[in-house]
C-alpha cells in the first residue's frame, strides 16, 4: 500500500531553513527542489537534467576565451559616441585665410621695393666713390689688375698675403699662369707692403656692387669664385715697374752705381749682341740688397766690356750707356738668367736690348737646352724628376717639393722638370748629368735631395757628414752649368732660322778633381769638360 504524505505543520518551515542554508554553502546541495516537500526521502530518484546539481544558484558568469590566442569573446564592444556636429564654416575659414596671405605679400612687396631702393642708392654711391678712388689711383699710376679665383685653383684656402705673394711674383714675370723660367720672387713682406697700402680688393661672386673696402686680413683665407684686385702700376714685362713703386720696392736699395771691377772672366763666346762667359764658384751673378754690392758678374762685366771687348761696350756699359739706374737694369744689366752663388758654369749676358728681350722671350718659351754636371752622394739611376718645387713654408731662404696634399694656406709650387743619368758611381759617389726644362730656383738641388742623392757640398740642401767626409771636403755644391744651347738672338743662317749656338764649359778644378777620382776614365769620355 503506497504511503501517502501525511500533513504536518511543521514541513514548510523546515524546507524554507534547508533551502537557505543550501544556498549559503552551510549545508550540501539538495538533490533535487522535489526532495524539500518529502517527509519519508532525502534523495531524489529522478535527477534534473537541465543542470548539474553542484552548480550554484547564483554565480558570476565567467568570460570565455578562445584557447589558441586567450581572446576573450563575450565582451561587450564599447562603440564610441559620436559628439555634436560642428558648427564652424569652413568655407569662411578659407576665405580668410586667403586674405591674410594677399595681405602679407603686398606687405613683403613692398618691403623688397624698399630694400632694393636702398640697395640701388647704396649702388650708386659705391660705384661714384669707386670712380673717384679709380680716378685717384690712374693719377698716381696704378690700375686694377684682376686674377679669378678658379674653383680647383692652387689658390683655394690660401692665407690672403701668401696668395698675394704669388700673384704678384706671376705679375712681375708678365704671365699670370705663373709658368715662367727665372722669375722674380716676391717677398712676403712685400706682399704685406701692399696689403697694408690698401691696394687689395676681394669681391665674391653674386656681390651686387663691388665695395670699396680694402682687404686688410691678412690671414683671411680665399674661396672659390672670388676675384682678387691688386692696384699696380702698368708693368711692362721688364720688372721696371716692380722697383718703380714705392711700396713693391723701397727707393732706397743700397745699390748704387755699377762700377767696374778687374775681375778675371773666362769668355767663352762674344760678340756685337751677346757675352758668354764660364762663371767661377763663389761669384754672384748682379747687386743685390742683401750685402752683394761688389766682386759680381755684373762689376766683371762692366770692366771686360768697357776695358777689354774688342766687340764693343754693347748699349749698357761705356759713355753712351742710357741705363736707368732706378730700374731693373741699373742692378742687372744685361743679365738674362742666373746660377746660384755656388755654381759654376756657362751663362750668357746680353749686350743690347734688343738681344736681351729676344734671349728673354727664349727662356720663357723653354727653347734653351741647359744640361748641368754634379757628384752626389749615392747613385739617382736614370729617369725623369716632374716635381713641384715651392718655397718653404718655414724657412723661407730655402726651396722644397710641394707634397701634392700640403697643409692648407701653404703657397702652391711651381712646375718643375728635370732628366737625370748617372754616368758614373764608384758606389758611394756618382757622377751625374741632369738636364732641365724649367729654371726653378735650385731646382736641381731641391730634386736630387728629394731623390735621396744630395749634391756633395751642398750645406743647405744636403747630409753635412756624408758631404764632408765622403766630398773630399767639398766647400761648395759640386754642380756645374756644362752645357748651354740657344738660338742667336740675331744672327740667321741661309733658310731664315736663327742661328743655333751650343756652348760648352769646363769645370772648376775642384769638382773636376773629385770627378776624376769617381770616374778614372771621365777626361777621356768628354774631354771638352776639362781644361
Amino acid at each position: 500500500m503506497p504511503l501517502t504524505p501525511q500533513p504536518c505543520g511543521r514541513t514548510p518551515l523546515i524546507g524554507i531553513l534547508i533551502l537557505l542554508s543550501t544556498a549559503a554553502g552551510f549545508l550540501p546541495s539538495a538533490p533535487c527542489a522535489r526532495s524539500l516537500f518529502h517527509r519519508q526521502h532525502l534523495t531524489c530518484d529522478r535527477p534534473s537534467p537541465r543542470r548539474p546539481c553542484s552548480a550554484p544558484l547564483f554565480g558570476k558568469k565567467k568570460n570565455r576565451r578562445r584557447e589558441s590566442s586567450g581572446e576573450i569573446l563575450n565582451v561587450e564592444r564599447i562603440r564610441p559616441k559620436r559628439g555634436p556636429a560642428s558648427k564652424v564654416d569652413v568655407v569662411a575659414v578659407e576665405a580668410a585665410e586667403r586674405a591674410l596671405l594677399k595681405i602679407e605679400a603686398v606687405e613683403a612687396a613692398e618691403l623688397a621695393a624698399s630694400l632694393l631702393t636702398e640697395a640701388e642708392k647704396e649702388v650708386s654711391e659705391t660705384a661714384k666713390r669707386q670712380e673717384q678712388e679709380e680716378e685717384k689711383f690712374e693719377l698716381e699710376g696704378f690700375f686694377p689688375v684682376e686674377f679669378a679665383i678658379e674653383e680647383d685653383g692652387d689658390l683655394i684656402g690660401l692665407r690672403l698675403d701668401v696668395a698675394v705673394q704669388s700673384l704678384l711674383t706671376k705679375w712681375s714675370a708678365g704671365d699670370e699662369d705663373g709658368d715662367v723660367d727665372d722669375a722674380p720672387e716676391i717677398s712676403r713682406q712685400t706682399a704685406l707692403a701692399l696689403i697694408a697700402a690698401g691696394r687689395v680688393r676681394i669681391f665674391s661672386q653674386g656681390h651686387v656692387a663691388r665695395t670699396l673696402r680694402a682687404a686688410t686680413r691678412k690671414g683671411a683665407r680665399l674661396e672659390g669664385g672670388q676675384t682678387v684686385v691688386l692696384l699696380l702700376p702698368p708693368n711692362d714685362d721688364d720688372g721696371s715697374a716692380l722697383l718703380s713703386d714705392p711700396v713693391l720696392s723701397p727707393p732706397e736699395t743700397g745699390l748704387g752705381e755699377i762700377i767696374p771691377e778687374d775681375i778675371p772672366l773666362a769668355v767663352l763666346f762674344e760678340d756685337e749682341e751677346v757675352l758668354v762667359v764660364n762663371k767661377a764658384p763663389g761669384m754672384v751673378v748682379h747687386p743685390a740688397p742683401s750685402g752683394h754690392n761688389t766682386g759680381t758678374l755684373v762689376h766683371a762685366a762692366a770692366f771686360h766690356l768697357t776695358r777689354r771687348s774688342t766687340h764693343g761696350p754693347g748699349e749698357y756699359y761705356g759713355d753712351n750707356a742710357d741705363t736707368d739706374e732706378d730700374g731693373p737694369e741699373g742692378a742687372r744689366p744685361g743679365i738674362v738668367h742666373r746660377l746660384d752663388k755656388g755654381t759654376s758654369g756657362a751663362i750668357v749676358v746680353a749686350k743690347t736690348r734688343q738681344s736681351h728681350a729676344r734671349l728673354c722671350e727664349a727662356f720663357k718659351m723653354r727653347k734653351v737646352s741647359k744640361t748641368y754636371l754634379a757628384v752626389t752622394v749615392g747613385d739617382p739611376g736614370v729617369g725623369t724628376i716632374d716635381k713641384p718645387v715651392g718655397r718653404h713654408p718655414v724657412h723661407r731662404q730655402r726651396m722644397r717639393v710641394v707634397p701634392p696634399t700640403g697643409r692648407k694656406g701653404a703657397a702652391p709650387g711651381r712646375r718643375a722638370i728635370s732628366h737625370v743619368e748617372t754616368l758614373a758611381t764608384d758606389g758611394k759617389l756618382s757622377v751625374v748629368a741632369v738636364r732641365i726644362e724649367t729654371g726653378r730656383t735650385h731646382q736641381i738641388r731641391v730634386h736630387l735631395l728629394d731623390r735621396g742623392t744630395p749634391i756633395v757640398g751642398d750645406d743647405v740642401y744636403g747630409v753635412g757628414v756624408k758631404n764632408g767626409r765622403r766630398g773630399a771636403g767639398a766647400e761648395r755644391p759640386l754642380l756645374h752649368a756644362a752645357r748651354l744651347e740657344l738660338d742667336h738672338p740675331v744672327i740667321v743662317d741661309a733658310e731664315g732660322d736663327a742661328e743655333r749656338m751650343v756652348f760648352v764649359a769646363p769645370m772648376a778644378p775642384d769638382m773636376a778633381a773629385i770627378v776624376e777620382g769617381i770616374w778614372r776614365g771621365a777626361r777621356e769620355e768628354m774631354p771638352e769638360y776639362f781644361e
